[in-house]
């Protein structure tokens, strides 16, 4: 595999860079499939969590080079892959940016994307929105790859566009691109009813929106999830951030013994007070304190299973 990429890599390159002497049609049309294949090839990479400097290479010859900042969006599409990859460029294009990285995976089409320019997060969401399946979320045959075909009976519920966190580099691109991914794959754990276009189907997303009739969910709202499903980008994002947050750098700091007993009490102020001999007003203060603190409420049913979710893999990590 890794002679293949480096063999790749090179030929690409060269395709791209120099391509034929008389720079004809075919020339062009030439590079351009070696680019797509490329591409291709990249985004498969980072969707398998590689970001080696093979991996690297391969950006760099499409246009990728250095510490970029770069997101990721992952959904199933309005009608099909090509239609939806194509809108990705379109709007990446008309906001002043180029090459986003897209594939399939599973008939699922995600995309890593620069920022520059205007292309934020939040606006790329908006404008590629109506290419992606808010509505119906079926996979259709032109999403099956070699020929396959899809029936009725693999249509899936309802689901929404996801967006992966800020990143940084070819390991941040892979990061992103994992955690958009398994947002998709967590959404069905945070739907209520299903999920529909005006934002409600999402059971205590913070951050979830409808966007142009797609619910917008952010790699944030499902880090429990992601983290179940394996995500490691998720799991530091709870041990290092939210569990961290929690535990402080002073051993004498109150929070992290204060939110854990809440939690394991049944989140009831009074047993918290009891079992630490202290007012409940002092359990309150510290509770706010810890919420300032980590992002994450202690009082809230959902955030409180994301503290949870967060002390415990904290632990196993220290242990």
């Amino acid at each position: 595999m890794a002679d293949f990429l480096d063999v790749l890599t090179s030929h690409v390159s060269k395709s791209v860079s120099e391509g034929v002497a008389d720079g004809g049609d075919e020339s062009v049309a030439g590079r351009s499939d070696a680019r797509a294949l490329l591409t291709r090839v990249a985004f498969e990479s980072l969707a398998d969590g590689l970001s080696d400097d093979r991996v690297a290479s391969m950006l760099r010859v499409v246009g990728w080079d250095g510490d970029v900042p770069c997101f990721a969006i992952a959904g199933r599409p309005a009608v099909n892959a090509a239609a939806t990859m194509q809108a990705v460029n379109q709007a990446v294009a008309d906001l002043g940016g180029e090459s986003p990285v897209c594939g399939v995976r599973d008939g699922v089409v995600a995309a890593v994307i620069r920022i520059e320019a205007a292309v934020r997060p939040e606006v790329v969401c908006t404008a590629v929105s109506p290419a992606f399946a808010g509505g119906t979320g079926k996979v259709t045959d032109d999403d099956a790859v070699d020929g396959a075909t899809v029936s009725d009976e693999n249509a899936v519920a309802p689901s929404p566009l996801c967006l992966g966190p800020v990143r940084h580099g070819v390991a941040g691109a892979a990061a992103t691109l994992g955690a958009a991914l398994t947002t998709l794959q967590a959404a069905p754990a945070l739907a209520s009813g299903s999920l529909a276009g005006d934002g409600t189907g999402v059971t205590g997303a913070r951050t979830a929106r409808p966007v142009r009739g797609v619910t917008l969910l952010r790699a944030e709202d499902a880090l429990p999830e992601r983290a179940l499903l394996g995500d490691p980008d998720a799991r530091r994002e709870l041990v290092d951030v939210v569990y961290g947050s929690l535990a402080g750098t002073n051993p004498d700091d109150p929070t992290m013994l204060t939110v854990s007993t809440f939690l394991a009490s049944g989140g009831s102020l009074e047993t918290t007070a009891r079992t630490l001999n202290v007012h409940p007003n002092t359990v309150r203060y510290r509770l706010k304190r810890a919420a300032d603190s980590t992002g994450w409420d202690a009082t809230d049913p959902r955030e409180a299973y994301v503290l949870t979710t967060a002390i415990a893999l904290g632990r196993m990590h220290a242990a």
